[in-house]
């Protein structure tokens, strides 16, 4: 059985290509560059829950006490719990 995406990527061209320049190029040459921002307003149809991903606080389910800066080896054993933000 083959797979097939369901989207296809048109390719620029050679064209495309040799023009393409990085930021830095174009901030050297003093051309112009797009800046901005966009304002949204987002409506949920479900519950949103953000996690502080950042800083989770592990918990040793076995043990019923929670771990202060475990080690790696460590941290796969324990249960990974994240505050909300």
């Amino acid at each position: 059985m083959k797979f097939v995406n369901p989207y296809n990527f048109i390719p620029f061209g050679e064209d495309i290509e040799k023009n393409k320049k990085t930021k830095q190029d174009k901030y050297r040459n003093h051309e112009p560059l797009k800046s901005g921002w966009i304002e949204v307003t987002l409506h949920t149809k479900t519950p949103l829950i953000i996690p502080d991903g950042a800083h989770p606080k592990y918990y040793n389910c076995i043990e019923q006490n929670y771990v202060e800066n475990p080690d790696d080896s460590q941290k796969k054993s324990l249960h990974k719990e994240f505050g909300f933000m």
